[in-house]
C-alpha cells in the first residue's frame, strides 16, 4: 500500500480515459477511451501512457520511453498530448472524474483513509481531502465542480480550494482509484 508524499506541480502530466483491453479486430492493439474517441496503442504506446503516474514531468516520462525503447518517445508524449490521452495538472478541473475501488474508511488516528481495490486489497492511504474527492467522483461531476462545492459548504477561499482540489485529483489517479474524463 502506498501514501503520497512527493510533490505535485501544475506542469506535470496525469493520463485521461480508460484502458478497454486487447481489441481483437486490431491486432494485438489496446483500447483506450478518451470521451468519445477510442486509440488504439501498442503495447509500448500503452507502457508509456502508464508509465506516466511514476514520472509525471515531460522530462522524466520521456527519459523512462527511451530507457524502454519506446521509438521517438519524445513525439509519442506529445501525440498523446494532443490527442487528449494526457494532460496537465493545472487543466485537471475541468474533466469529470470517476472513482474505483472500495473505500475502507478511516485510521486509528482519523488522519489517513484507505482505498482498496475490487478484490478489497488496500491500494493507498490518502488524506481526509482526497479521500472526499475520491468519494464524490461519480463521473458526472468535473474536479472544478467539487472543488466549488467544497468551498461554499467549508467557506473557504476557492483558489485554495481549488489548488488542493488539482493536487488530490493528481494524487489519486497515480494511485490508479480516479480516472479522468474529458466532458462528452
Amino acid at each position: 500500500m502506498q501514501w503520497w508524499e512527493s510533490t505535485v506541480r501544475g506542469d506535470d502530466l496525469v493520463p485521461v480515459g480508460k484502458v478497454l483491453g486487447v481489441q481483437p479486430d486490431d491486432g494485438d492493439a489496446f483500447g483506450l477511451r478518451v470521451g468519445t474517441a477510442q486509440y488504439s496503442l501498442t503495447a509500448p504506446a500503452l507502457d508509456l501512457w502508464w508509465a506516466v503516474r511514476q514520472h509525471p514531468s515531460r522530462s522524466s516520462l520521456v527519459e523512462w520511453g527511451r530507457k524502454s525503447k519506446i521509438v521517438d518517445a519524445d513525439r509519442a508524449v506529445e501525440q498523446m498530448i494532443k490527442a487528449g490521452m494526457l494532460t496537465q495538472v493545472d487543466s485537471v478541473l475541468g474533466y469529470a472524474i470517476h472513482s474505483n475501488g472500495w473505500g475502507l474508511g478511516a485510521s486509528h488516528d482519523n488522519n489517513s483513509f484507505t482505498i482498496a481495490d475490487l478484490s478489497l486489497e488496500p491500494l493507498c492511504e490518502v488524506d481526509g481531502y482526497s479521500y472526499l474527492i475520491w468519494s464524490l467522483a461519480d463521473g458526472n461531476v468535473t474536479g472544478g465542480d467539487l472543488a466549488k462545492v467544497v468551498a461554499h459548504d467549508r467557506k473557504e477561499d476557492l483558489v485554495e480550494v481549488e489548488r488542493q482540489t488539482k493536487i488530490s485529483i493528481a494524487k489519486l489517479v497515480r494511485f490508479v482509484v480516479l480516472e479522468l474524463h474529458p466532458r462528452c
